[in-house]
């Protein structure tokens, strides 16, 4: 007689694909046609997806179903009866290509693909300056990807920076991220400090340096450290310097952006070796 484990097994008529190498998996699932994993309340398009107890999936677990792309979960909820386990189930997230980028990756429109999706949160204005709203969202992604808090991660087509990462209670890792202005590359201006003659009593022209950086509200790149150095005033922004032009960037160095002249009040040397200036305008 056939036991219940064998007849769950002979449904996953699913065929599977991993979404990296598109190489075919010999083991075959079966998936749920709605919505039904509810666990924390977001918007995302999910599914449930049951496979043989036991069924191992690719190490970055992406996988192809129906011509879709989707994250697999790292938990499971098995299916039992008496000491057997049936199947096993796994959240599925309906997900799509993206890129995660460090500083200079970022300024270059370069950085790492990956499958991963997107979930609006909530809109946040700052009223001291614009009313113009900012969205924050939730980013989620395998535990395979390496994101890391203070990194940027492209996502239909709009650039966020991570500000936090939660396990997520199905199993897949969520990025808390705010997104950033589509012109958020902007190209930066540094006159350095001619040189003085003694003799004929004057100063060599400047040089100009010109760069791209990463221009962002001040609150997006914000740490919080003891005791806090300067506070933030209104119009207050944040300028992310790619790792070959720190050493140009100091305190009191004026910078030229967006027919602007501007001011370092404070900086923080970040762990991708850019640097995170807080800029004031004068």
């Amino acid at each position: 007689m056939a036991e219940l484990h064998h007849v769950s097994n002979y449904f996953d008529r699913t065929p599977m694909w991993d979404a990296y190498t598109g190489q075919k998996l010999r083991a075959k699932c079966q998936v749920t046609p709605w919505d039904t994993p509810r666990r924390d309340g977001m918007t995302t398009i999910r599914r449930t997806l049951f496979v043989k107890a036991g069924t191992v999936f690719p190490y970055r677990g992406a996988v192809v179903v129906a011509g879709q792309v989707w994250i697999i979960s790292r938990l499971n909820n098995p299916d039992t009866w008496g000491e057997n386990i049936a199947r096993e189930g796994y959240v599925a997230q309906y997900a799509r290509v993206g890129r995660l980028a460090d500083t200079q990756a970022m300024i270059d429109n370069t950085g790492y693909p990956l499958y991963l999706s997107r979930v609006w949160v909530k809109d946040v204005k700052d009223i001291t300056t614009t009313s113009e709203a900012q969205g924050q969202y939730y980013i989620y992604f395998t535990h395979a990807e390496p994101v890391k808090v203070g990194g940027f991660i492209l996502s239909d087509d709009r650039w966020h920076i991570v500000r936090n990462i939660i396990n997520g209670t199905a199993g897949l890792r969520v990025a808390e991220c705010n997104e950033l202005e589509e012109d958020c590359i902007v190209d930066v201006a540094i006159h350095l400090a001619g040189e003085y003659d003694p003799v004929s009593e004057t100063y060599t022209d400047s040089e100009r340096v010109n760069f791209k950086s990463i221009l962002m509200n001040w609150r997006d790149d914000y740490y919080h450290s003891m005791p806090s150095r300067e506070p933030e005033q209104v119009g207050d922004m944040r300028l992310r310097i790619p790792p070959e032009h720190t050493d140009l960037v100091t305190e009191d160095t004026r910078l030229h952006l967006k027919g602007y002249e501007w001011k370092v009040v404070e900086s923080r040397l970040h762990e991708d070796g850019s640097e995170s200036a807080v800029i004031r305008r004068i």
